[in-house]
């Protein structure tokens, strides 16, 4: 009778439930690897949300929304990764949490891999304060998949020992048609991000106008805080256009230095830089510039509004906004085509 119970066990089938329902040691490890990914997450869009400005600039150059609708979609980001942070560190919303950490870990290593597929190079903008700005890599991509495989597997865990399995047979089909979904929307974005860099690269603005009216525009200061540049405030605003790449910029710095020290009341003069935040800091830096310098947060927003097809250039603008001069290069033909210096 003992035998036939015994055989009875070993034959039928085994009620393995989550390992960490006997070993809570086991269930305090997983919160803990929990806690710590929802605090990544929830850093993460604190520090972007504290630099709403850099973050956008970093955005728009993946040229996957327009220009109108980018804040939004930053926004929206920053809140999905603060609730999948917060979510993480509460076990009844954890699903939730684990689905939109991952979903957003997918979308940013897709995004990420189109915009190396097309050639593209520039700030990922996901650094942190403390760390220099990282351009997007391969290596991006690869930490972001580590990390959703991670995600994964403890919550494959914290479900217990056949949630795998269970997964495996169960959502077969569920799986194979997100795989599918997953592709086509990885190749409508790399369609789209192309298609867009295409009409950037034929599209050819005219050039401004005297007596044009110009709109305002967001800019964040090099080592100071965001503001809107307007023309209102001054009786004459010069927008002193360079790039960090271009030698021209850098041989008519001078000029522009002792024209801004010398400046008359109801003149102001302000830079603006058509790079990344490293790279005009540095120049700055170099060349010790008399005037303060802004990064256009829509940089090619900016480019196409004031039609700038060459640096250096230097337009002056009245308090009712109208264009009344434009300067062009160390002279009238030192000048460096703007798609030469523009970000890639």
């Amino acid at each position: 009778m003992a035998s036939d119970t015994i055989g009875h066990l070993q034959s039928g089938p085994v009620d393995r439930r989550c390992v960490t329902q006997h070993r809570p040691f086991v269930q305090y490890f997983l919160n803990v690897w929990f806690w710590i990914v929802g605090l990544l997450f929830i850093v993460a869009a604190g520090v972007k949300a504290a630099q709403f400005s850099h973050f956008l600039m970093a955005f728009n150059e993946y040229r996957m929304i327009p220009g109108e609708f980018s804040s939004l979609a930053v926004y929206v980001l920053l809140i999905l990764e603060a609730v999948g942070g917060a979510a993480l560190f509460v076990v009844r919303t954890r699903r939730l949490g684990v689905a939109l950490c991952c979903g957003l870990l997918i979308l940013y290593a897709s995004v990420i891999a189109i915009s190396l597929l097309n050639g593209l190079n520039f700030d990922c903008g996901c650094s942190l304060p403390m760390l220099p700005e990282s351009k997007i890599t391969w290596g991006l991509v690869a930490r972001n998949v580590a990390m959703i495989c991670g995600l994964a597997t403890l919550w494959c865990c914290s479900e217990g020992q056949l949630a795998w399995p269970r997964l495996k047979e169960q959502g077969r089909s569920q799986i194979w048609v997100a795989a599918v979904v997953l592709a086509m929307g990885i190749t409508i974005l790399k369609l789209k991000q192309s298609n867009n860099i295409l009409i950037g690269q034929l599209t050819s603005p005219a050039d401004l106008e005297l007596g044009e009216k110009v709109a305002s525009f967001d800019g964040q200061q090099v080592g100071g805080a965001s503001e809107v540049i307007s023309f209102g405030e001054a009786d004459k605003t010069t927008l002193l256009i360079f790039s960090a790449r271009c030698p021209h910029c850098e041989a008519v710095i001078p000029v522009w230095n002792r024209r801004t020290v010398s400046a008359r009341i109801g003149e102001r003069f302000i830079g603006i830089a058509i790079n990344s935040r490293d790279e005009v800091e540095t120049f700055v830096k170099v060349h010790e510039l008399s005037f303060p310098v802004y990064l256009p947060t829509d940089q090619r927003g900016f480019v196409r509004n004031f039609k700038v097809l060459a640096v250096p250039r230097a337009i002056e603008v009245g308090r009712d906004a109208r264009i009344r001069h434009i300067f062009e290069g160390e002279s009238q033909t030192a000048l460096e085509p703007v798609h030469r210096v523009l970000l890639p």
